[in-house]
C-alpha cells in the first residue's frame, strides 16, 4: 500500500479519512433536505390537482388566466410566507401556504407586498406562522 504525505492542521489523519467524513456529512444534509422536499412535492401535486379540478385547466390564482401562458410553460407554485422568512418552519410547505401563479403574477407578488399581505389575511396564515408574518 502506498501512503500519501498529508500535511494539515485539521482533525483528520489522512486525506481519505477527511473524504469519508465529508461524504457522511453530505449524506446527512441531503437527507434533511429531501424530507422537506418530499412534503413540498406532495403538497404541490395536491395543490395542482385541486386547481385543475376547480378550474378545468391549470389557472393562475391571482389573475385567473392560464398559468401556462408564454413564455413560461410550467406552473409556478409559490410560497406565500417565504421559505427565507420562516426557515425550517414545520408548516412552510403547508398547502394553505402554496399558491399556483403564472410567471407574470409570480414576479408581481415579489415586487408588491400588498398582494402578499392580502393573501396572508385571506388564508389566515398568521395562525400557522405567527403574527410577525402580517404586513411584511
Amino acid at each position: 500500500m502506498n501512503f500519501r504525505i498529508y500535511r494539515t492542521t485539521d482533525k483528520y489523519c489522512s486525506w481519505d479519512c477527511g473524504k469519508l467524513d465529508s461524504k457522511a456529512k453530505a449524506k446527512t444534509k441531503t437527507t434533511k433536505k429531501k424530507n422537506g422536499d418530499r412534503a413540498y412535492t406532495k403538497n404541490r401535486k395536491e395543490k395542482v390537482q385541486e386547481n385543475l379540478s376547480s378550474y378545468g385547466k391549470l389557472t393562475c390564482e391571482s389573475c385567473f388566466e392560464s398559468a401556462l401562458k408564454p413564455p413560461m410553460f410550467k406552473e409556478e407554485c409559490h410560497h406565500i410566507v417565504y421559505r427565507s422568512e420562516k426557515p425550517n418552519h414545520k408548516e412552510i410547505h403547508n398547502k394553505d401556504n402554496l399558491i399556483i401563479l403564472c410567471s407574470e403574477c409570480h414576479d408581481w407578488i415579489h415586487r408588491s407586498k400588498k398582494r402578499r399581505n392580502k393573501i396572508v389575511e385571506e388564508r389566515k396564515l398568521f395562525k400557522l406562522f405567527g403574527e410577525d408574518v402580517r404586513n411584511k
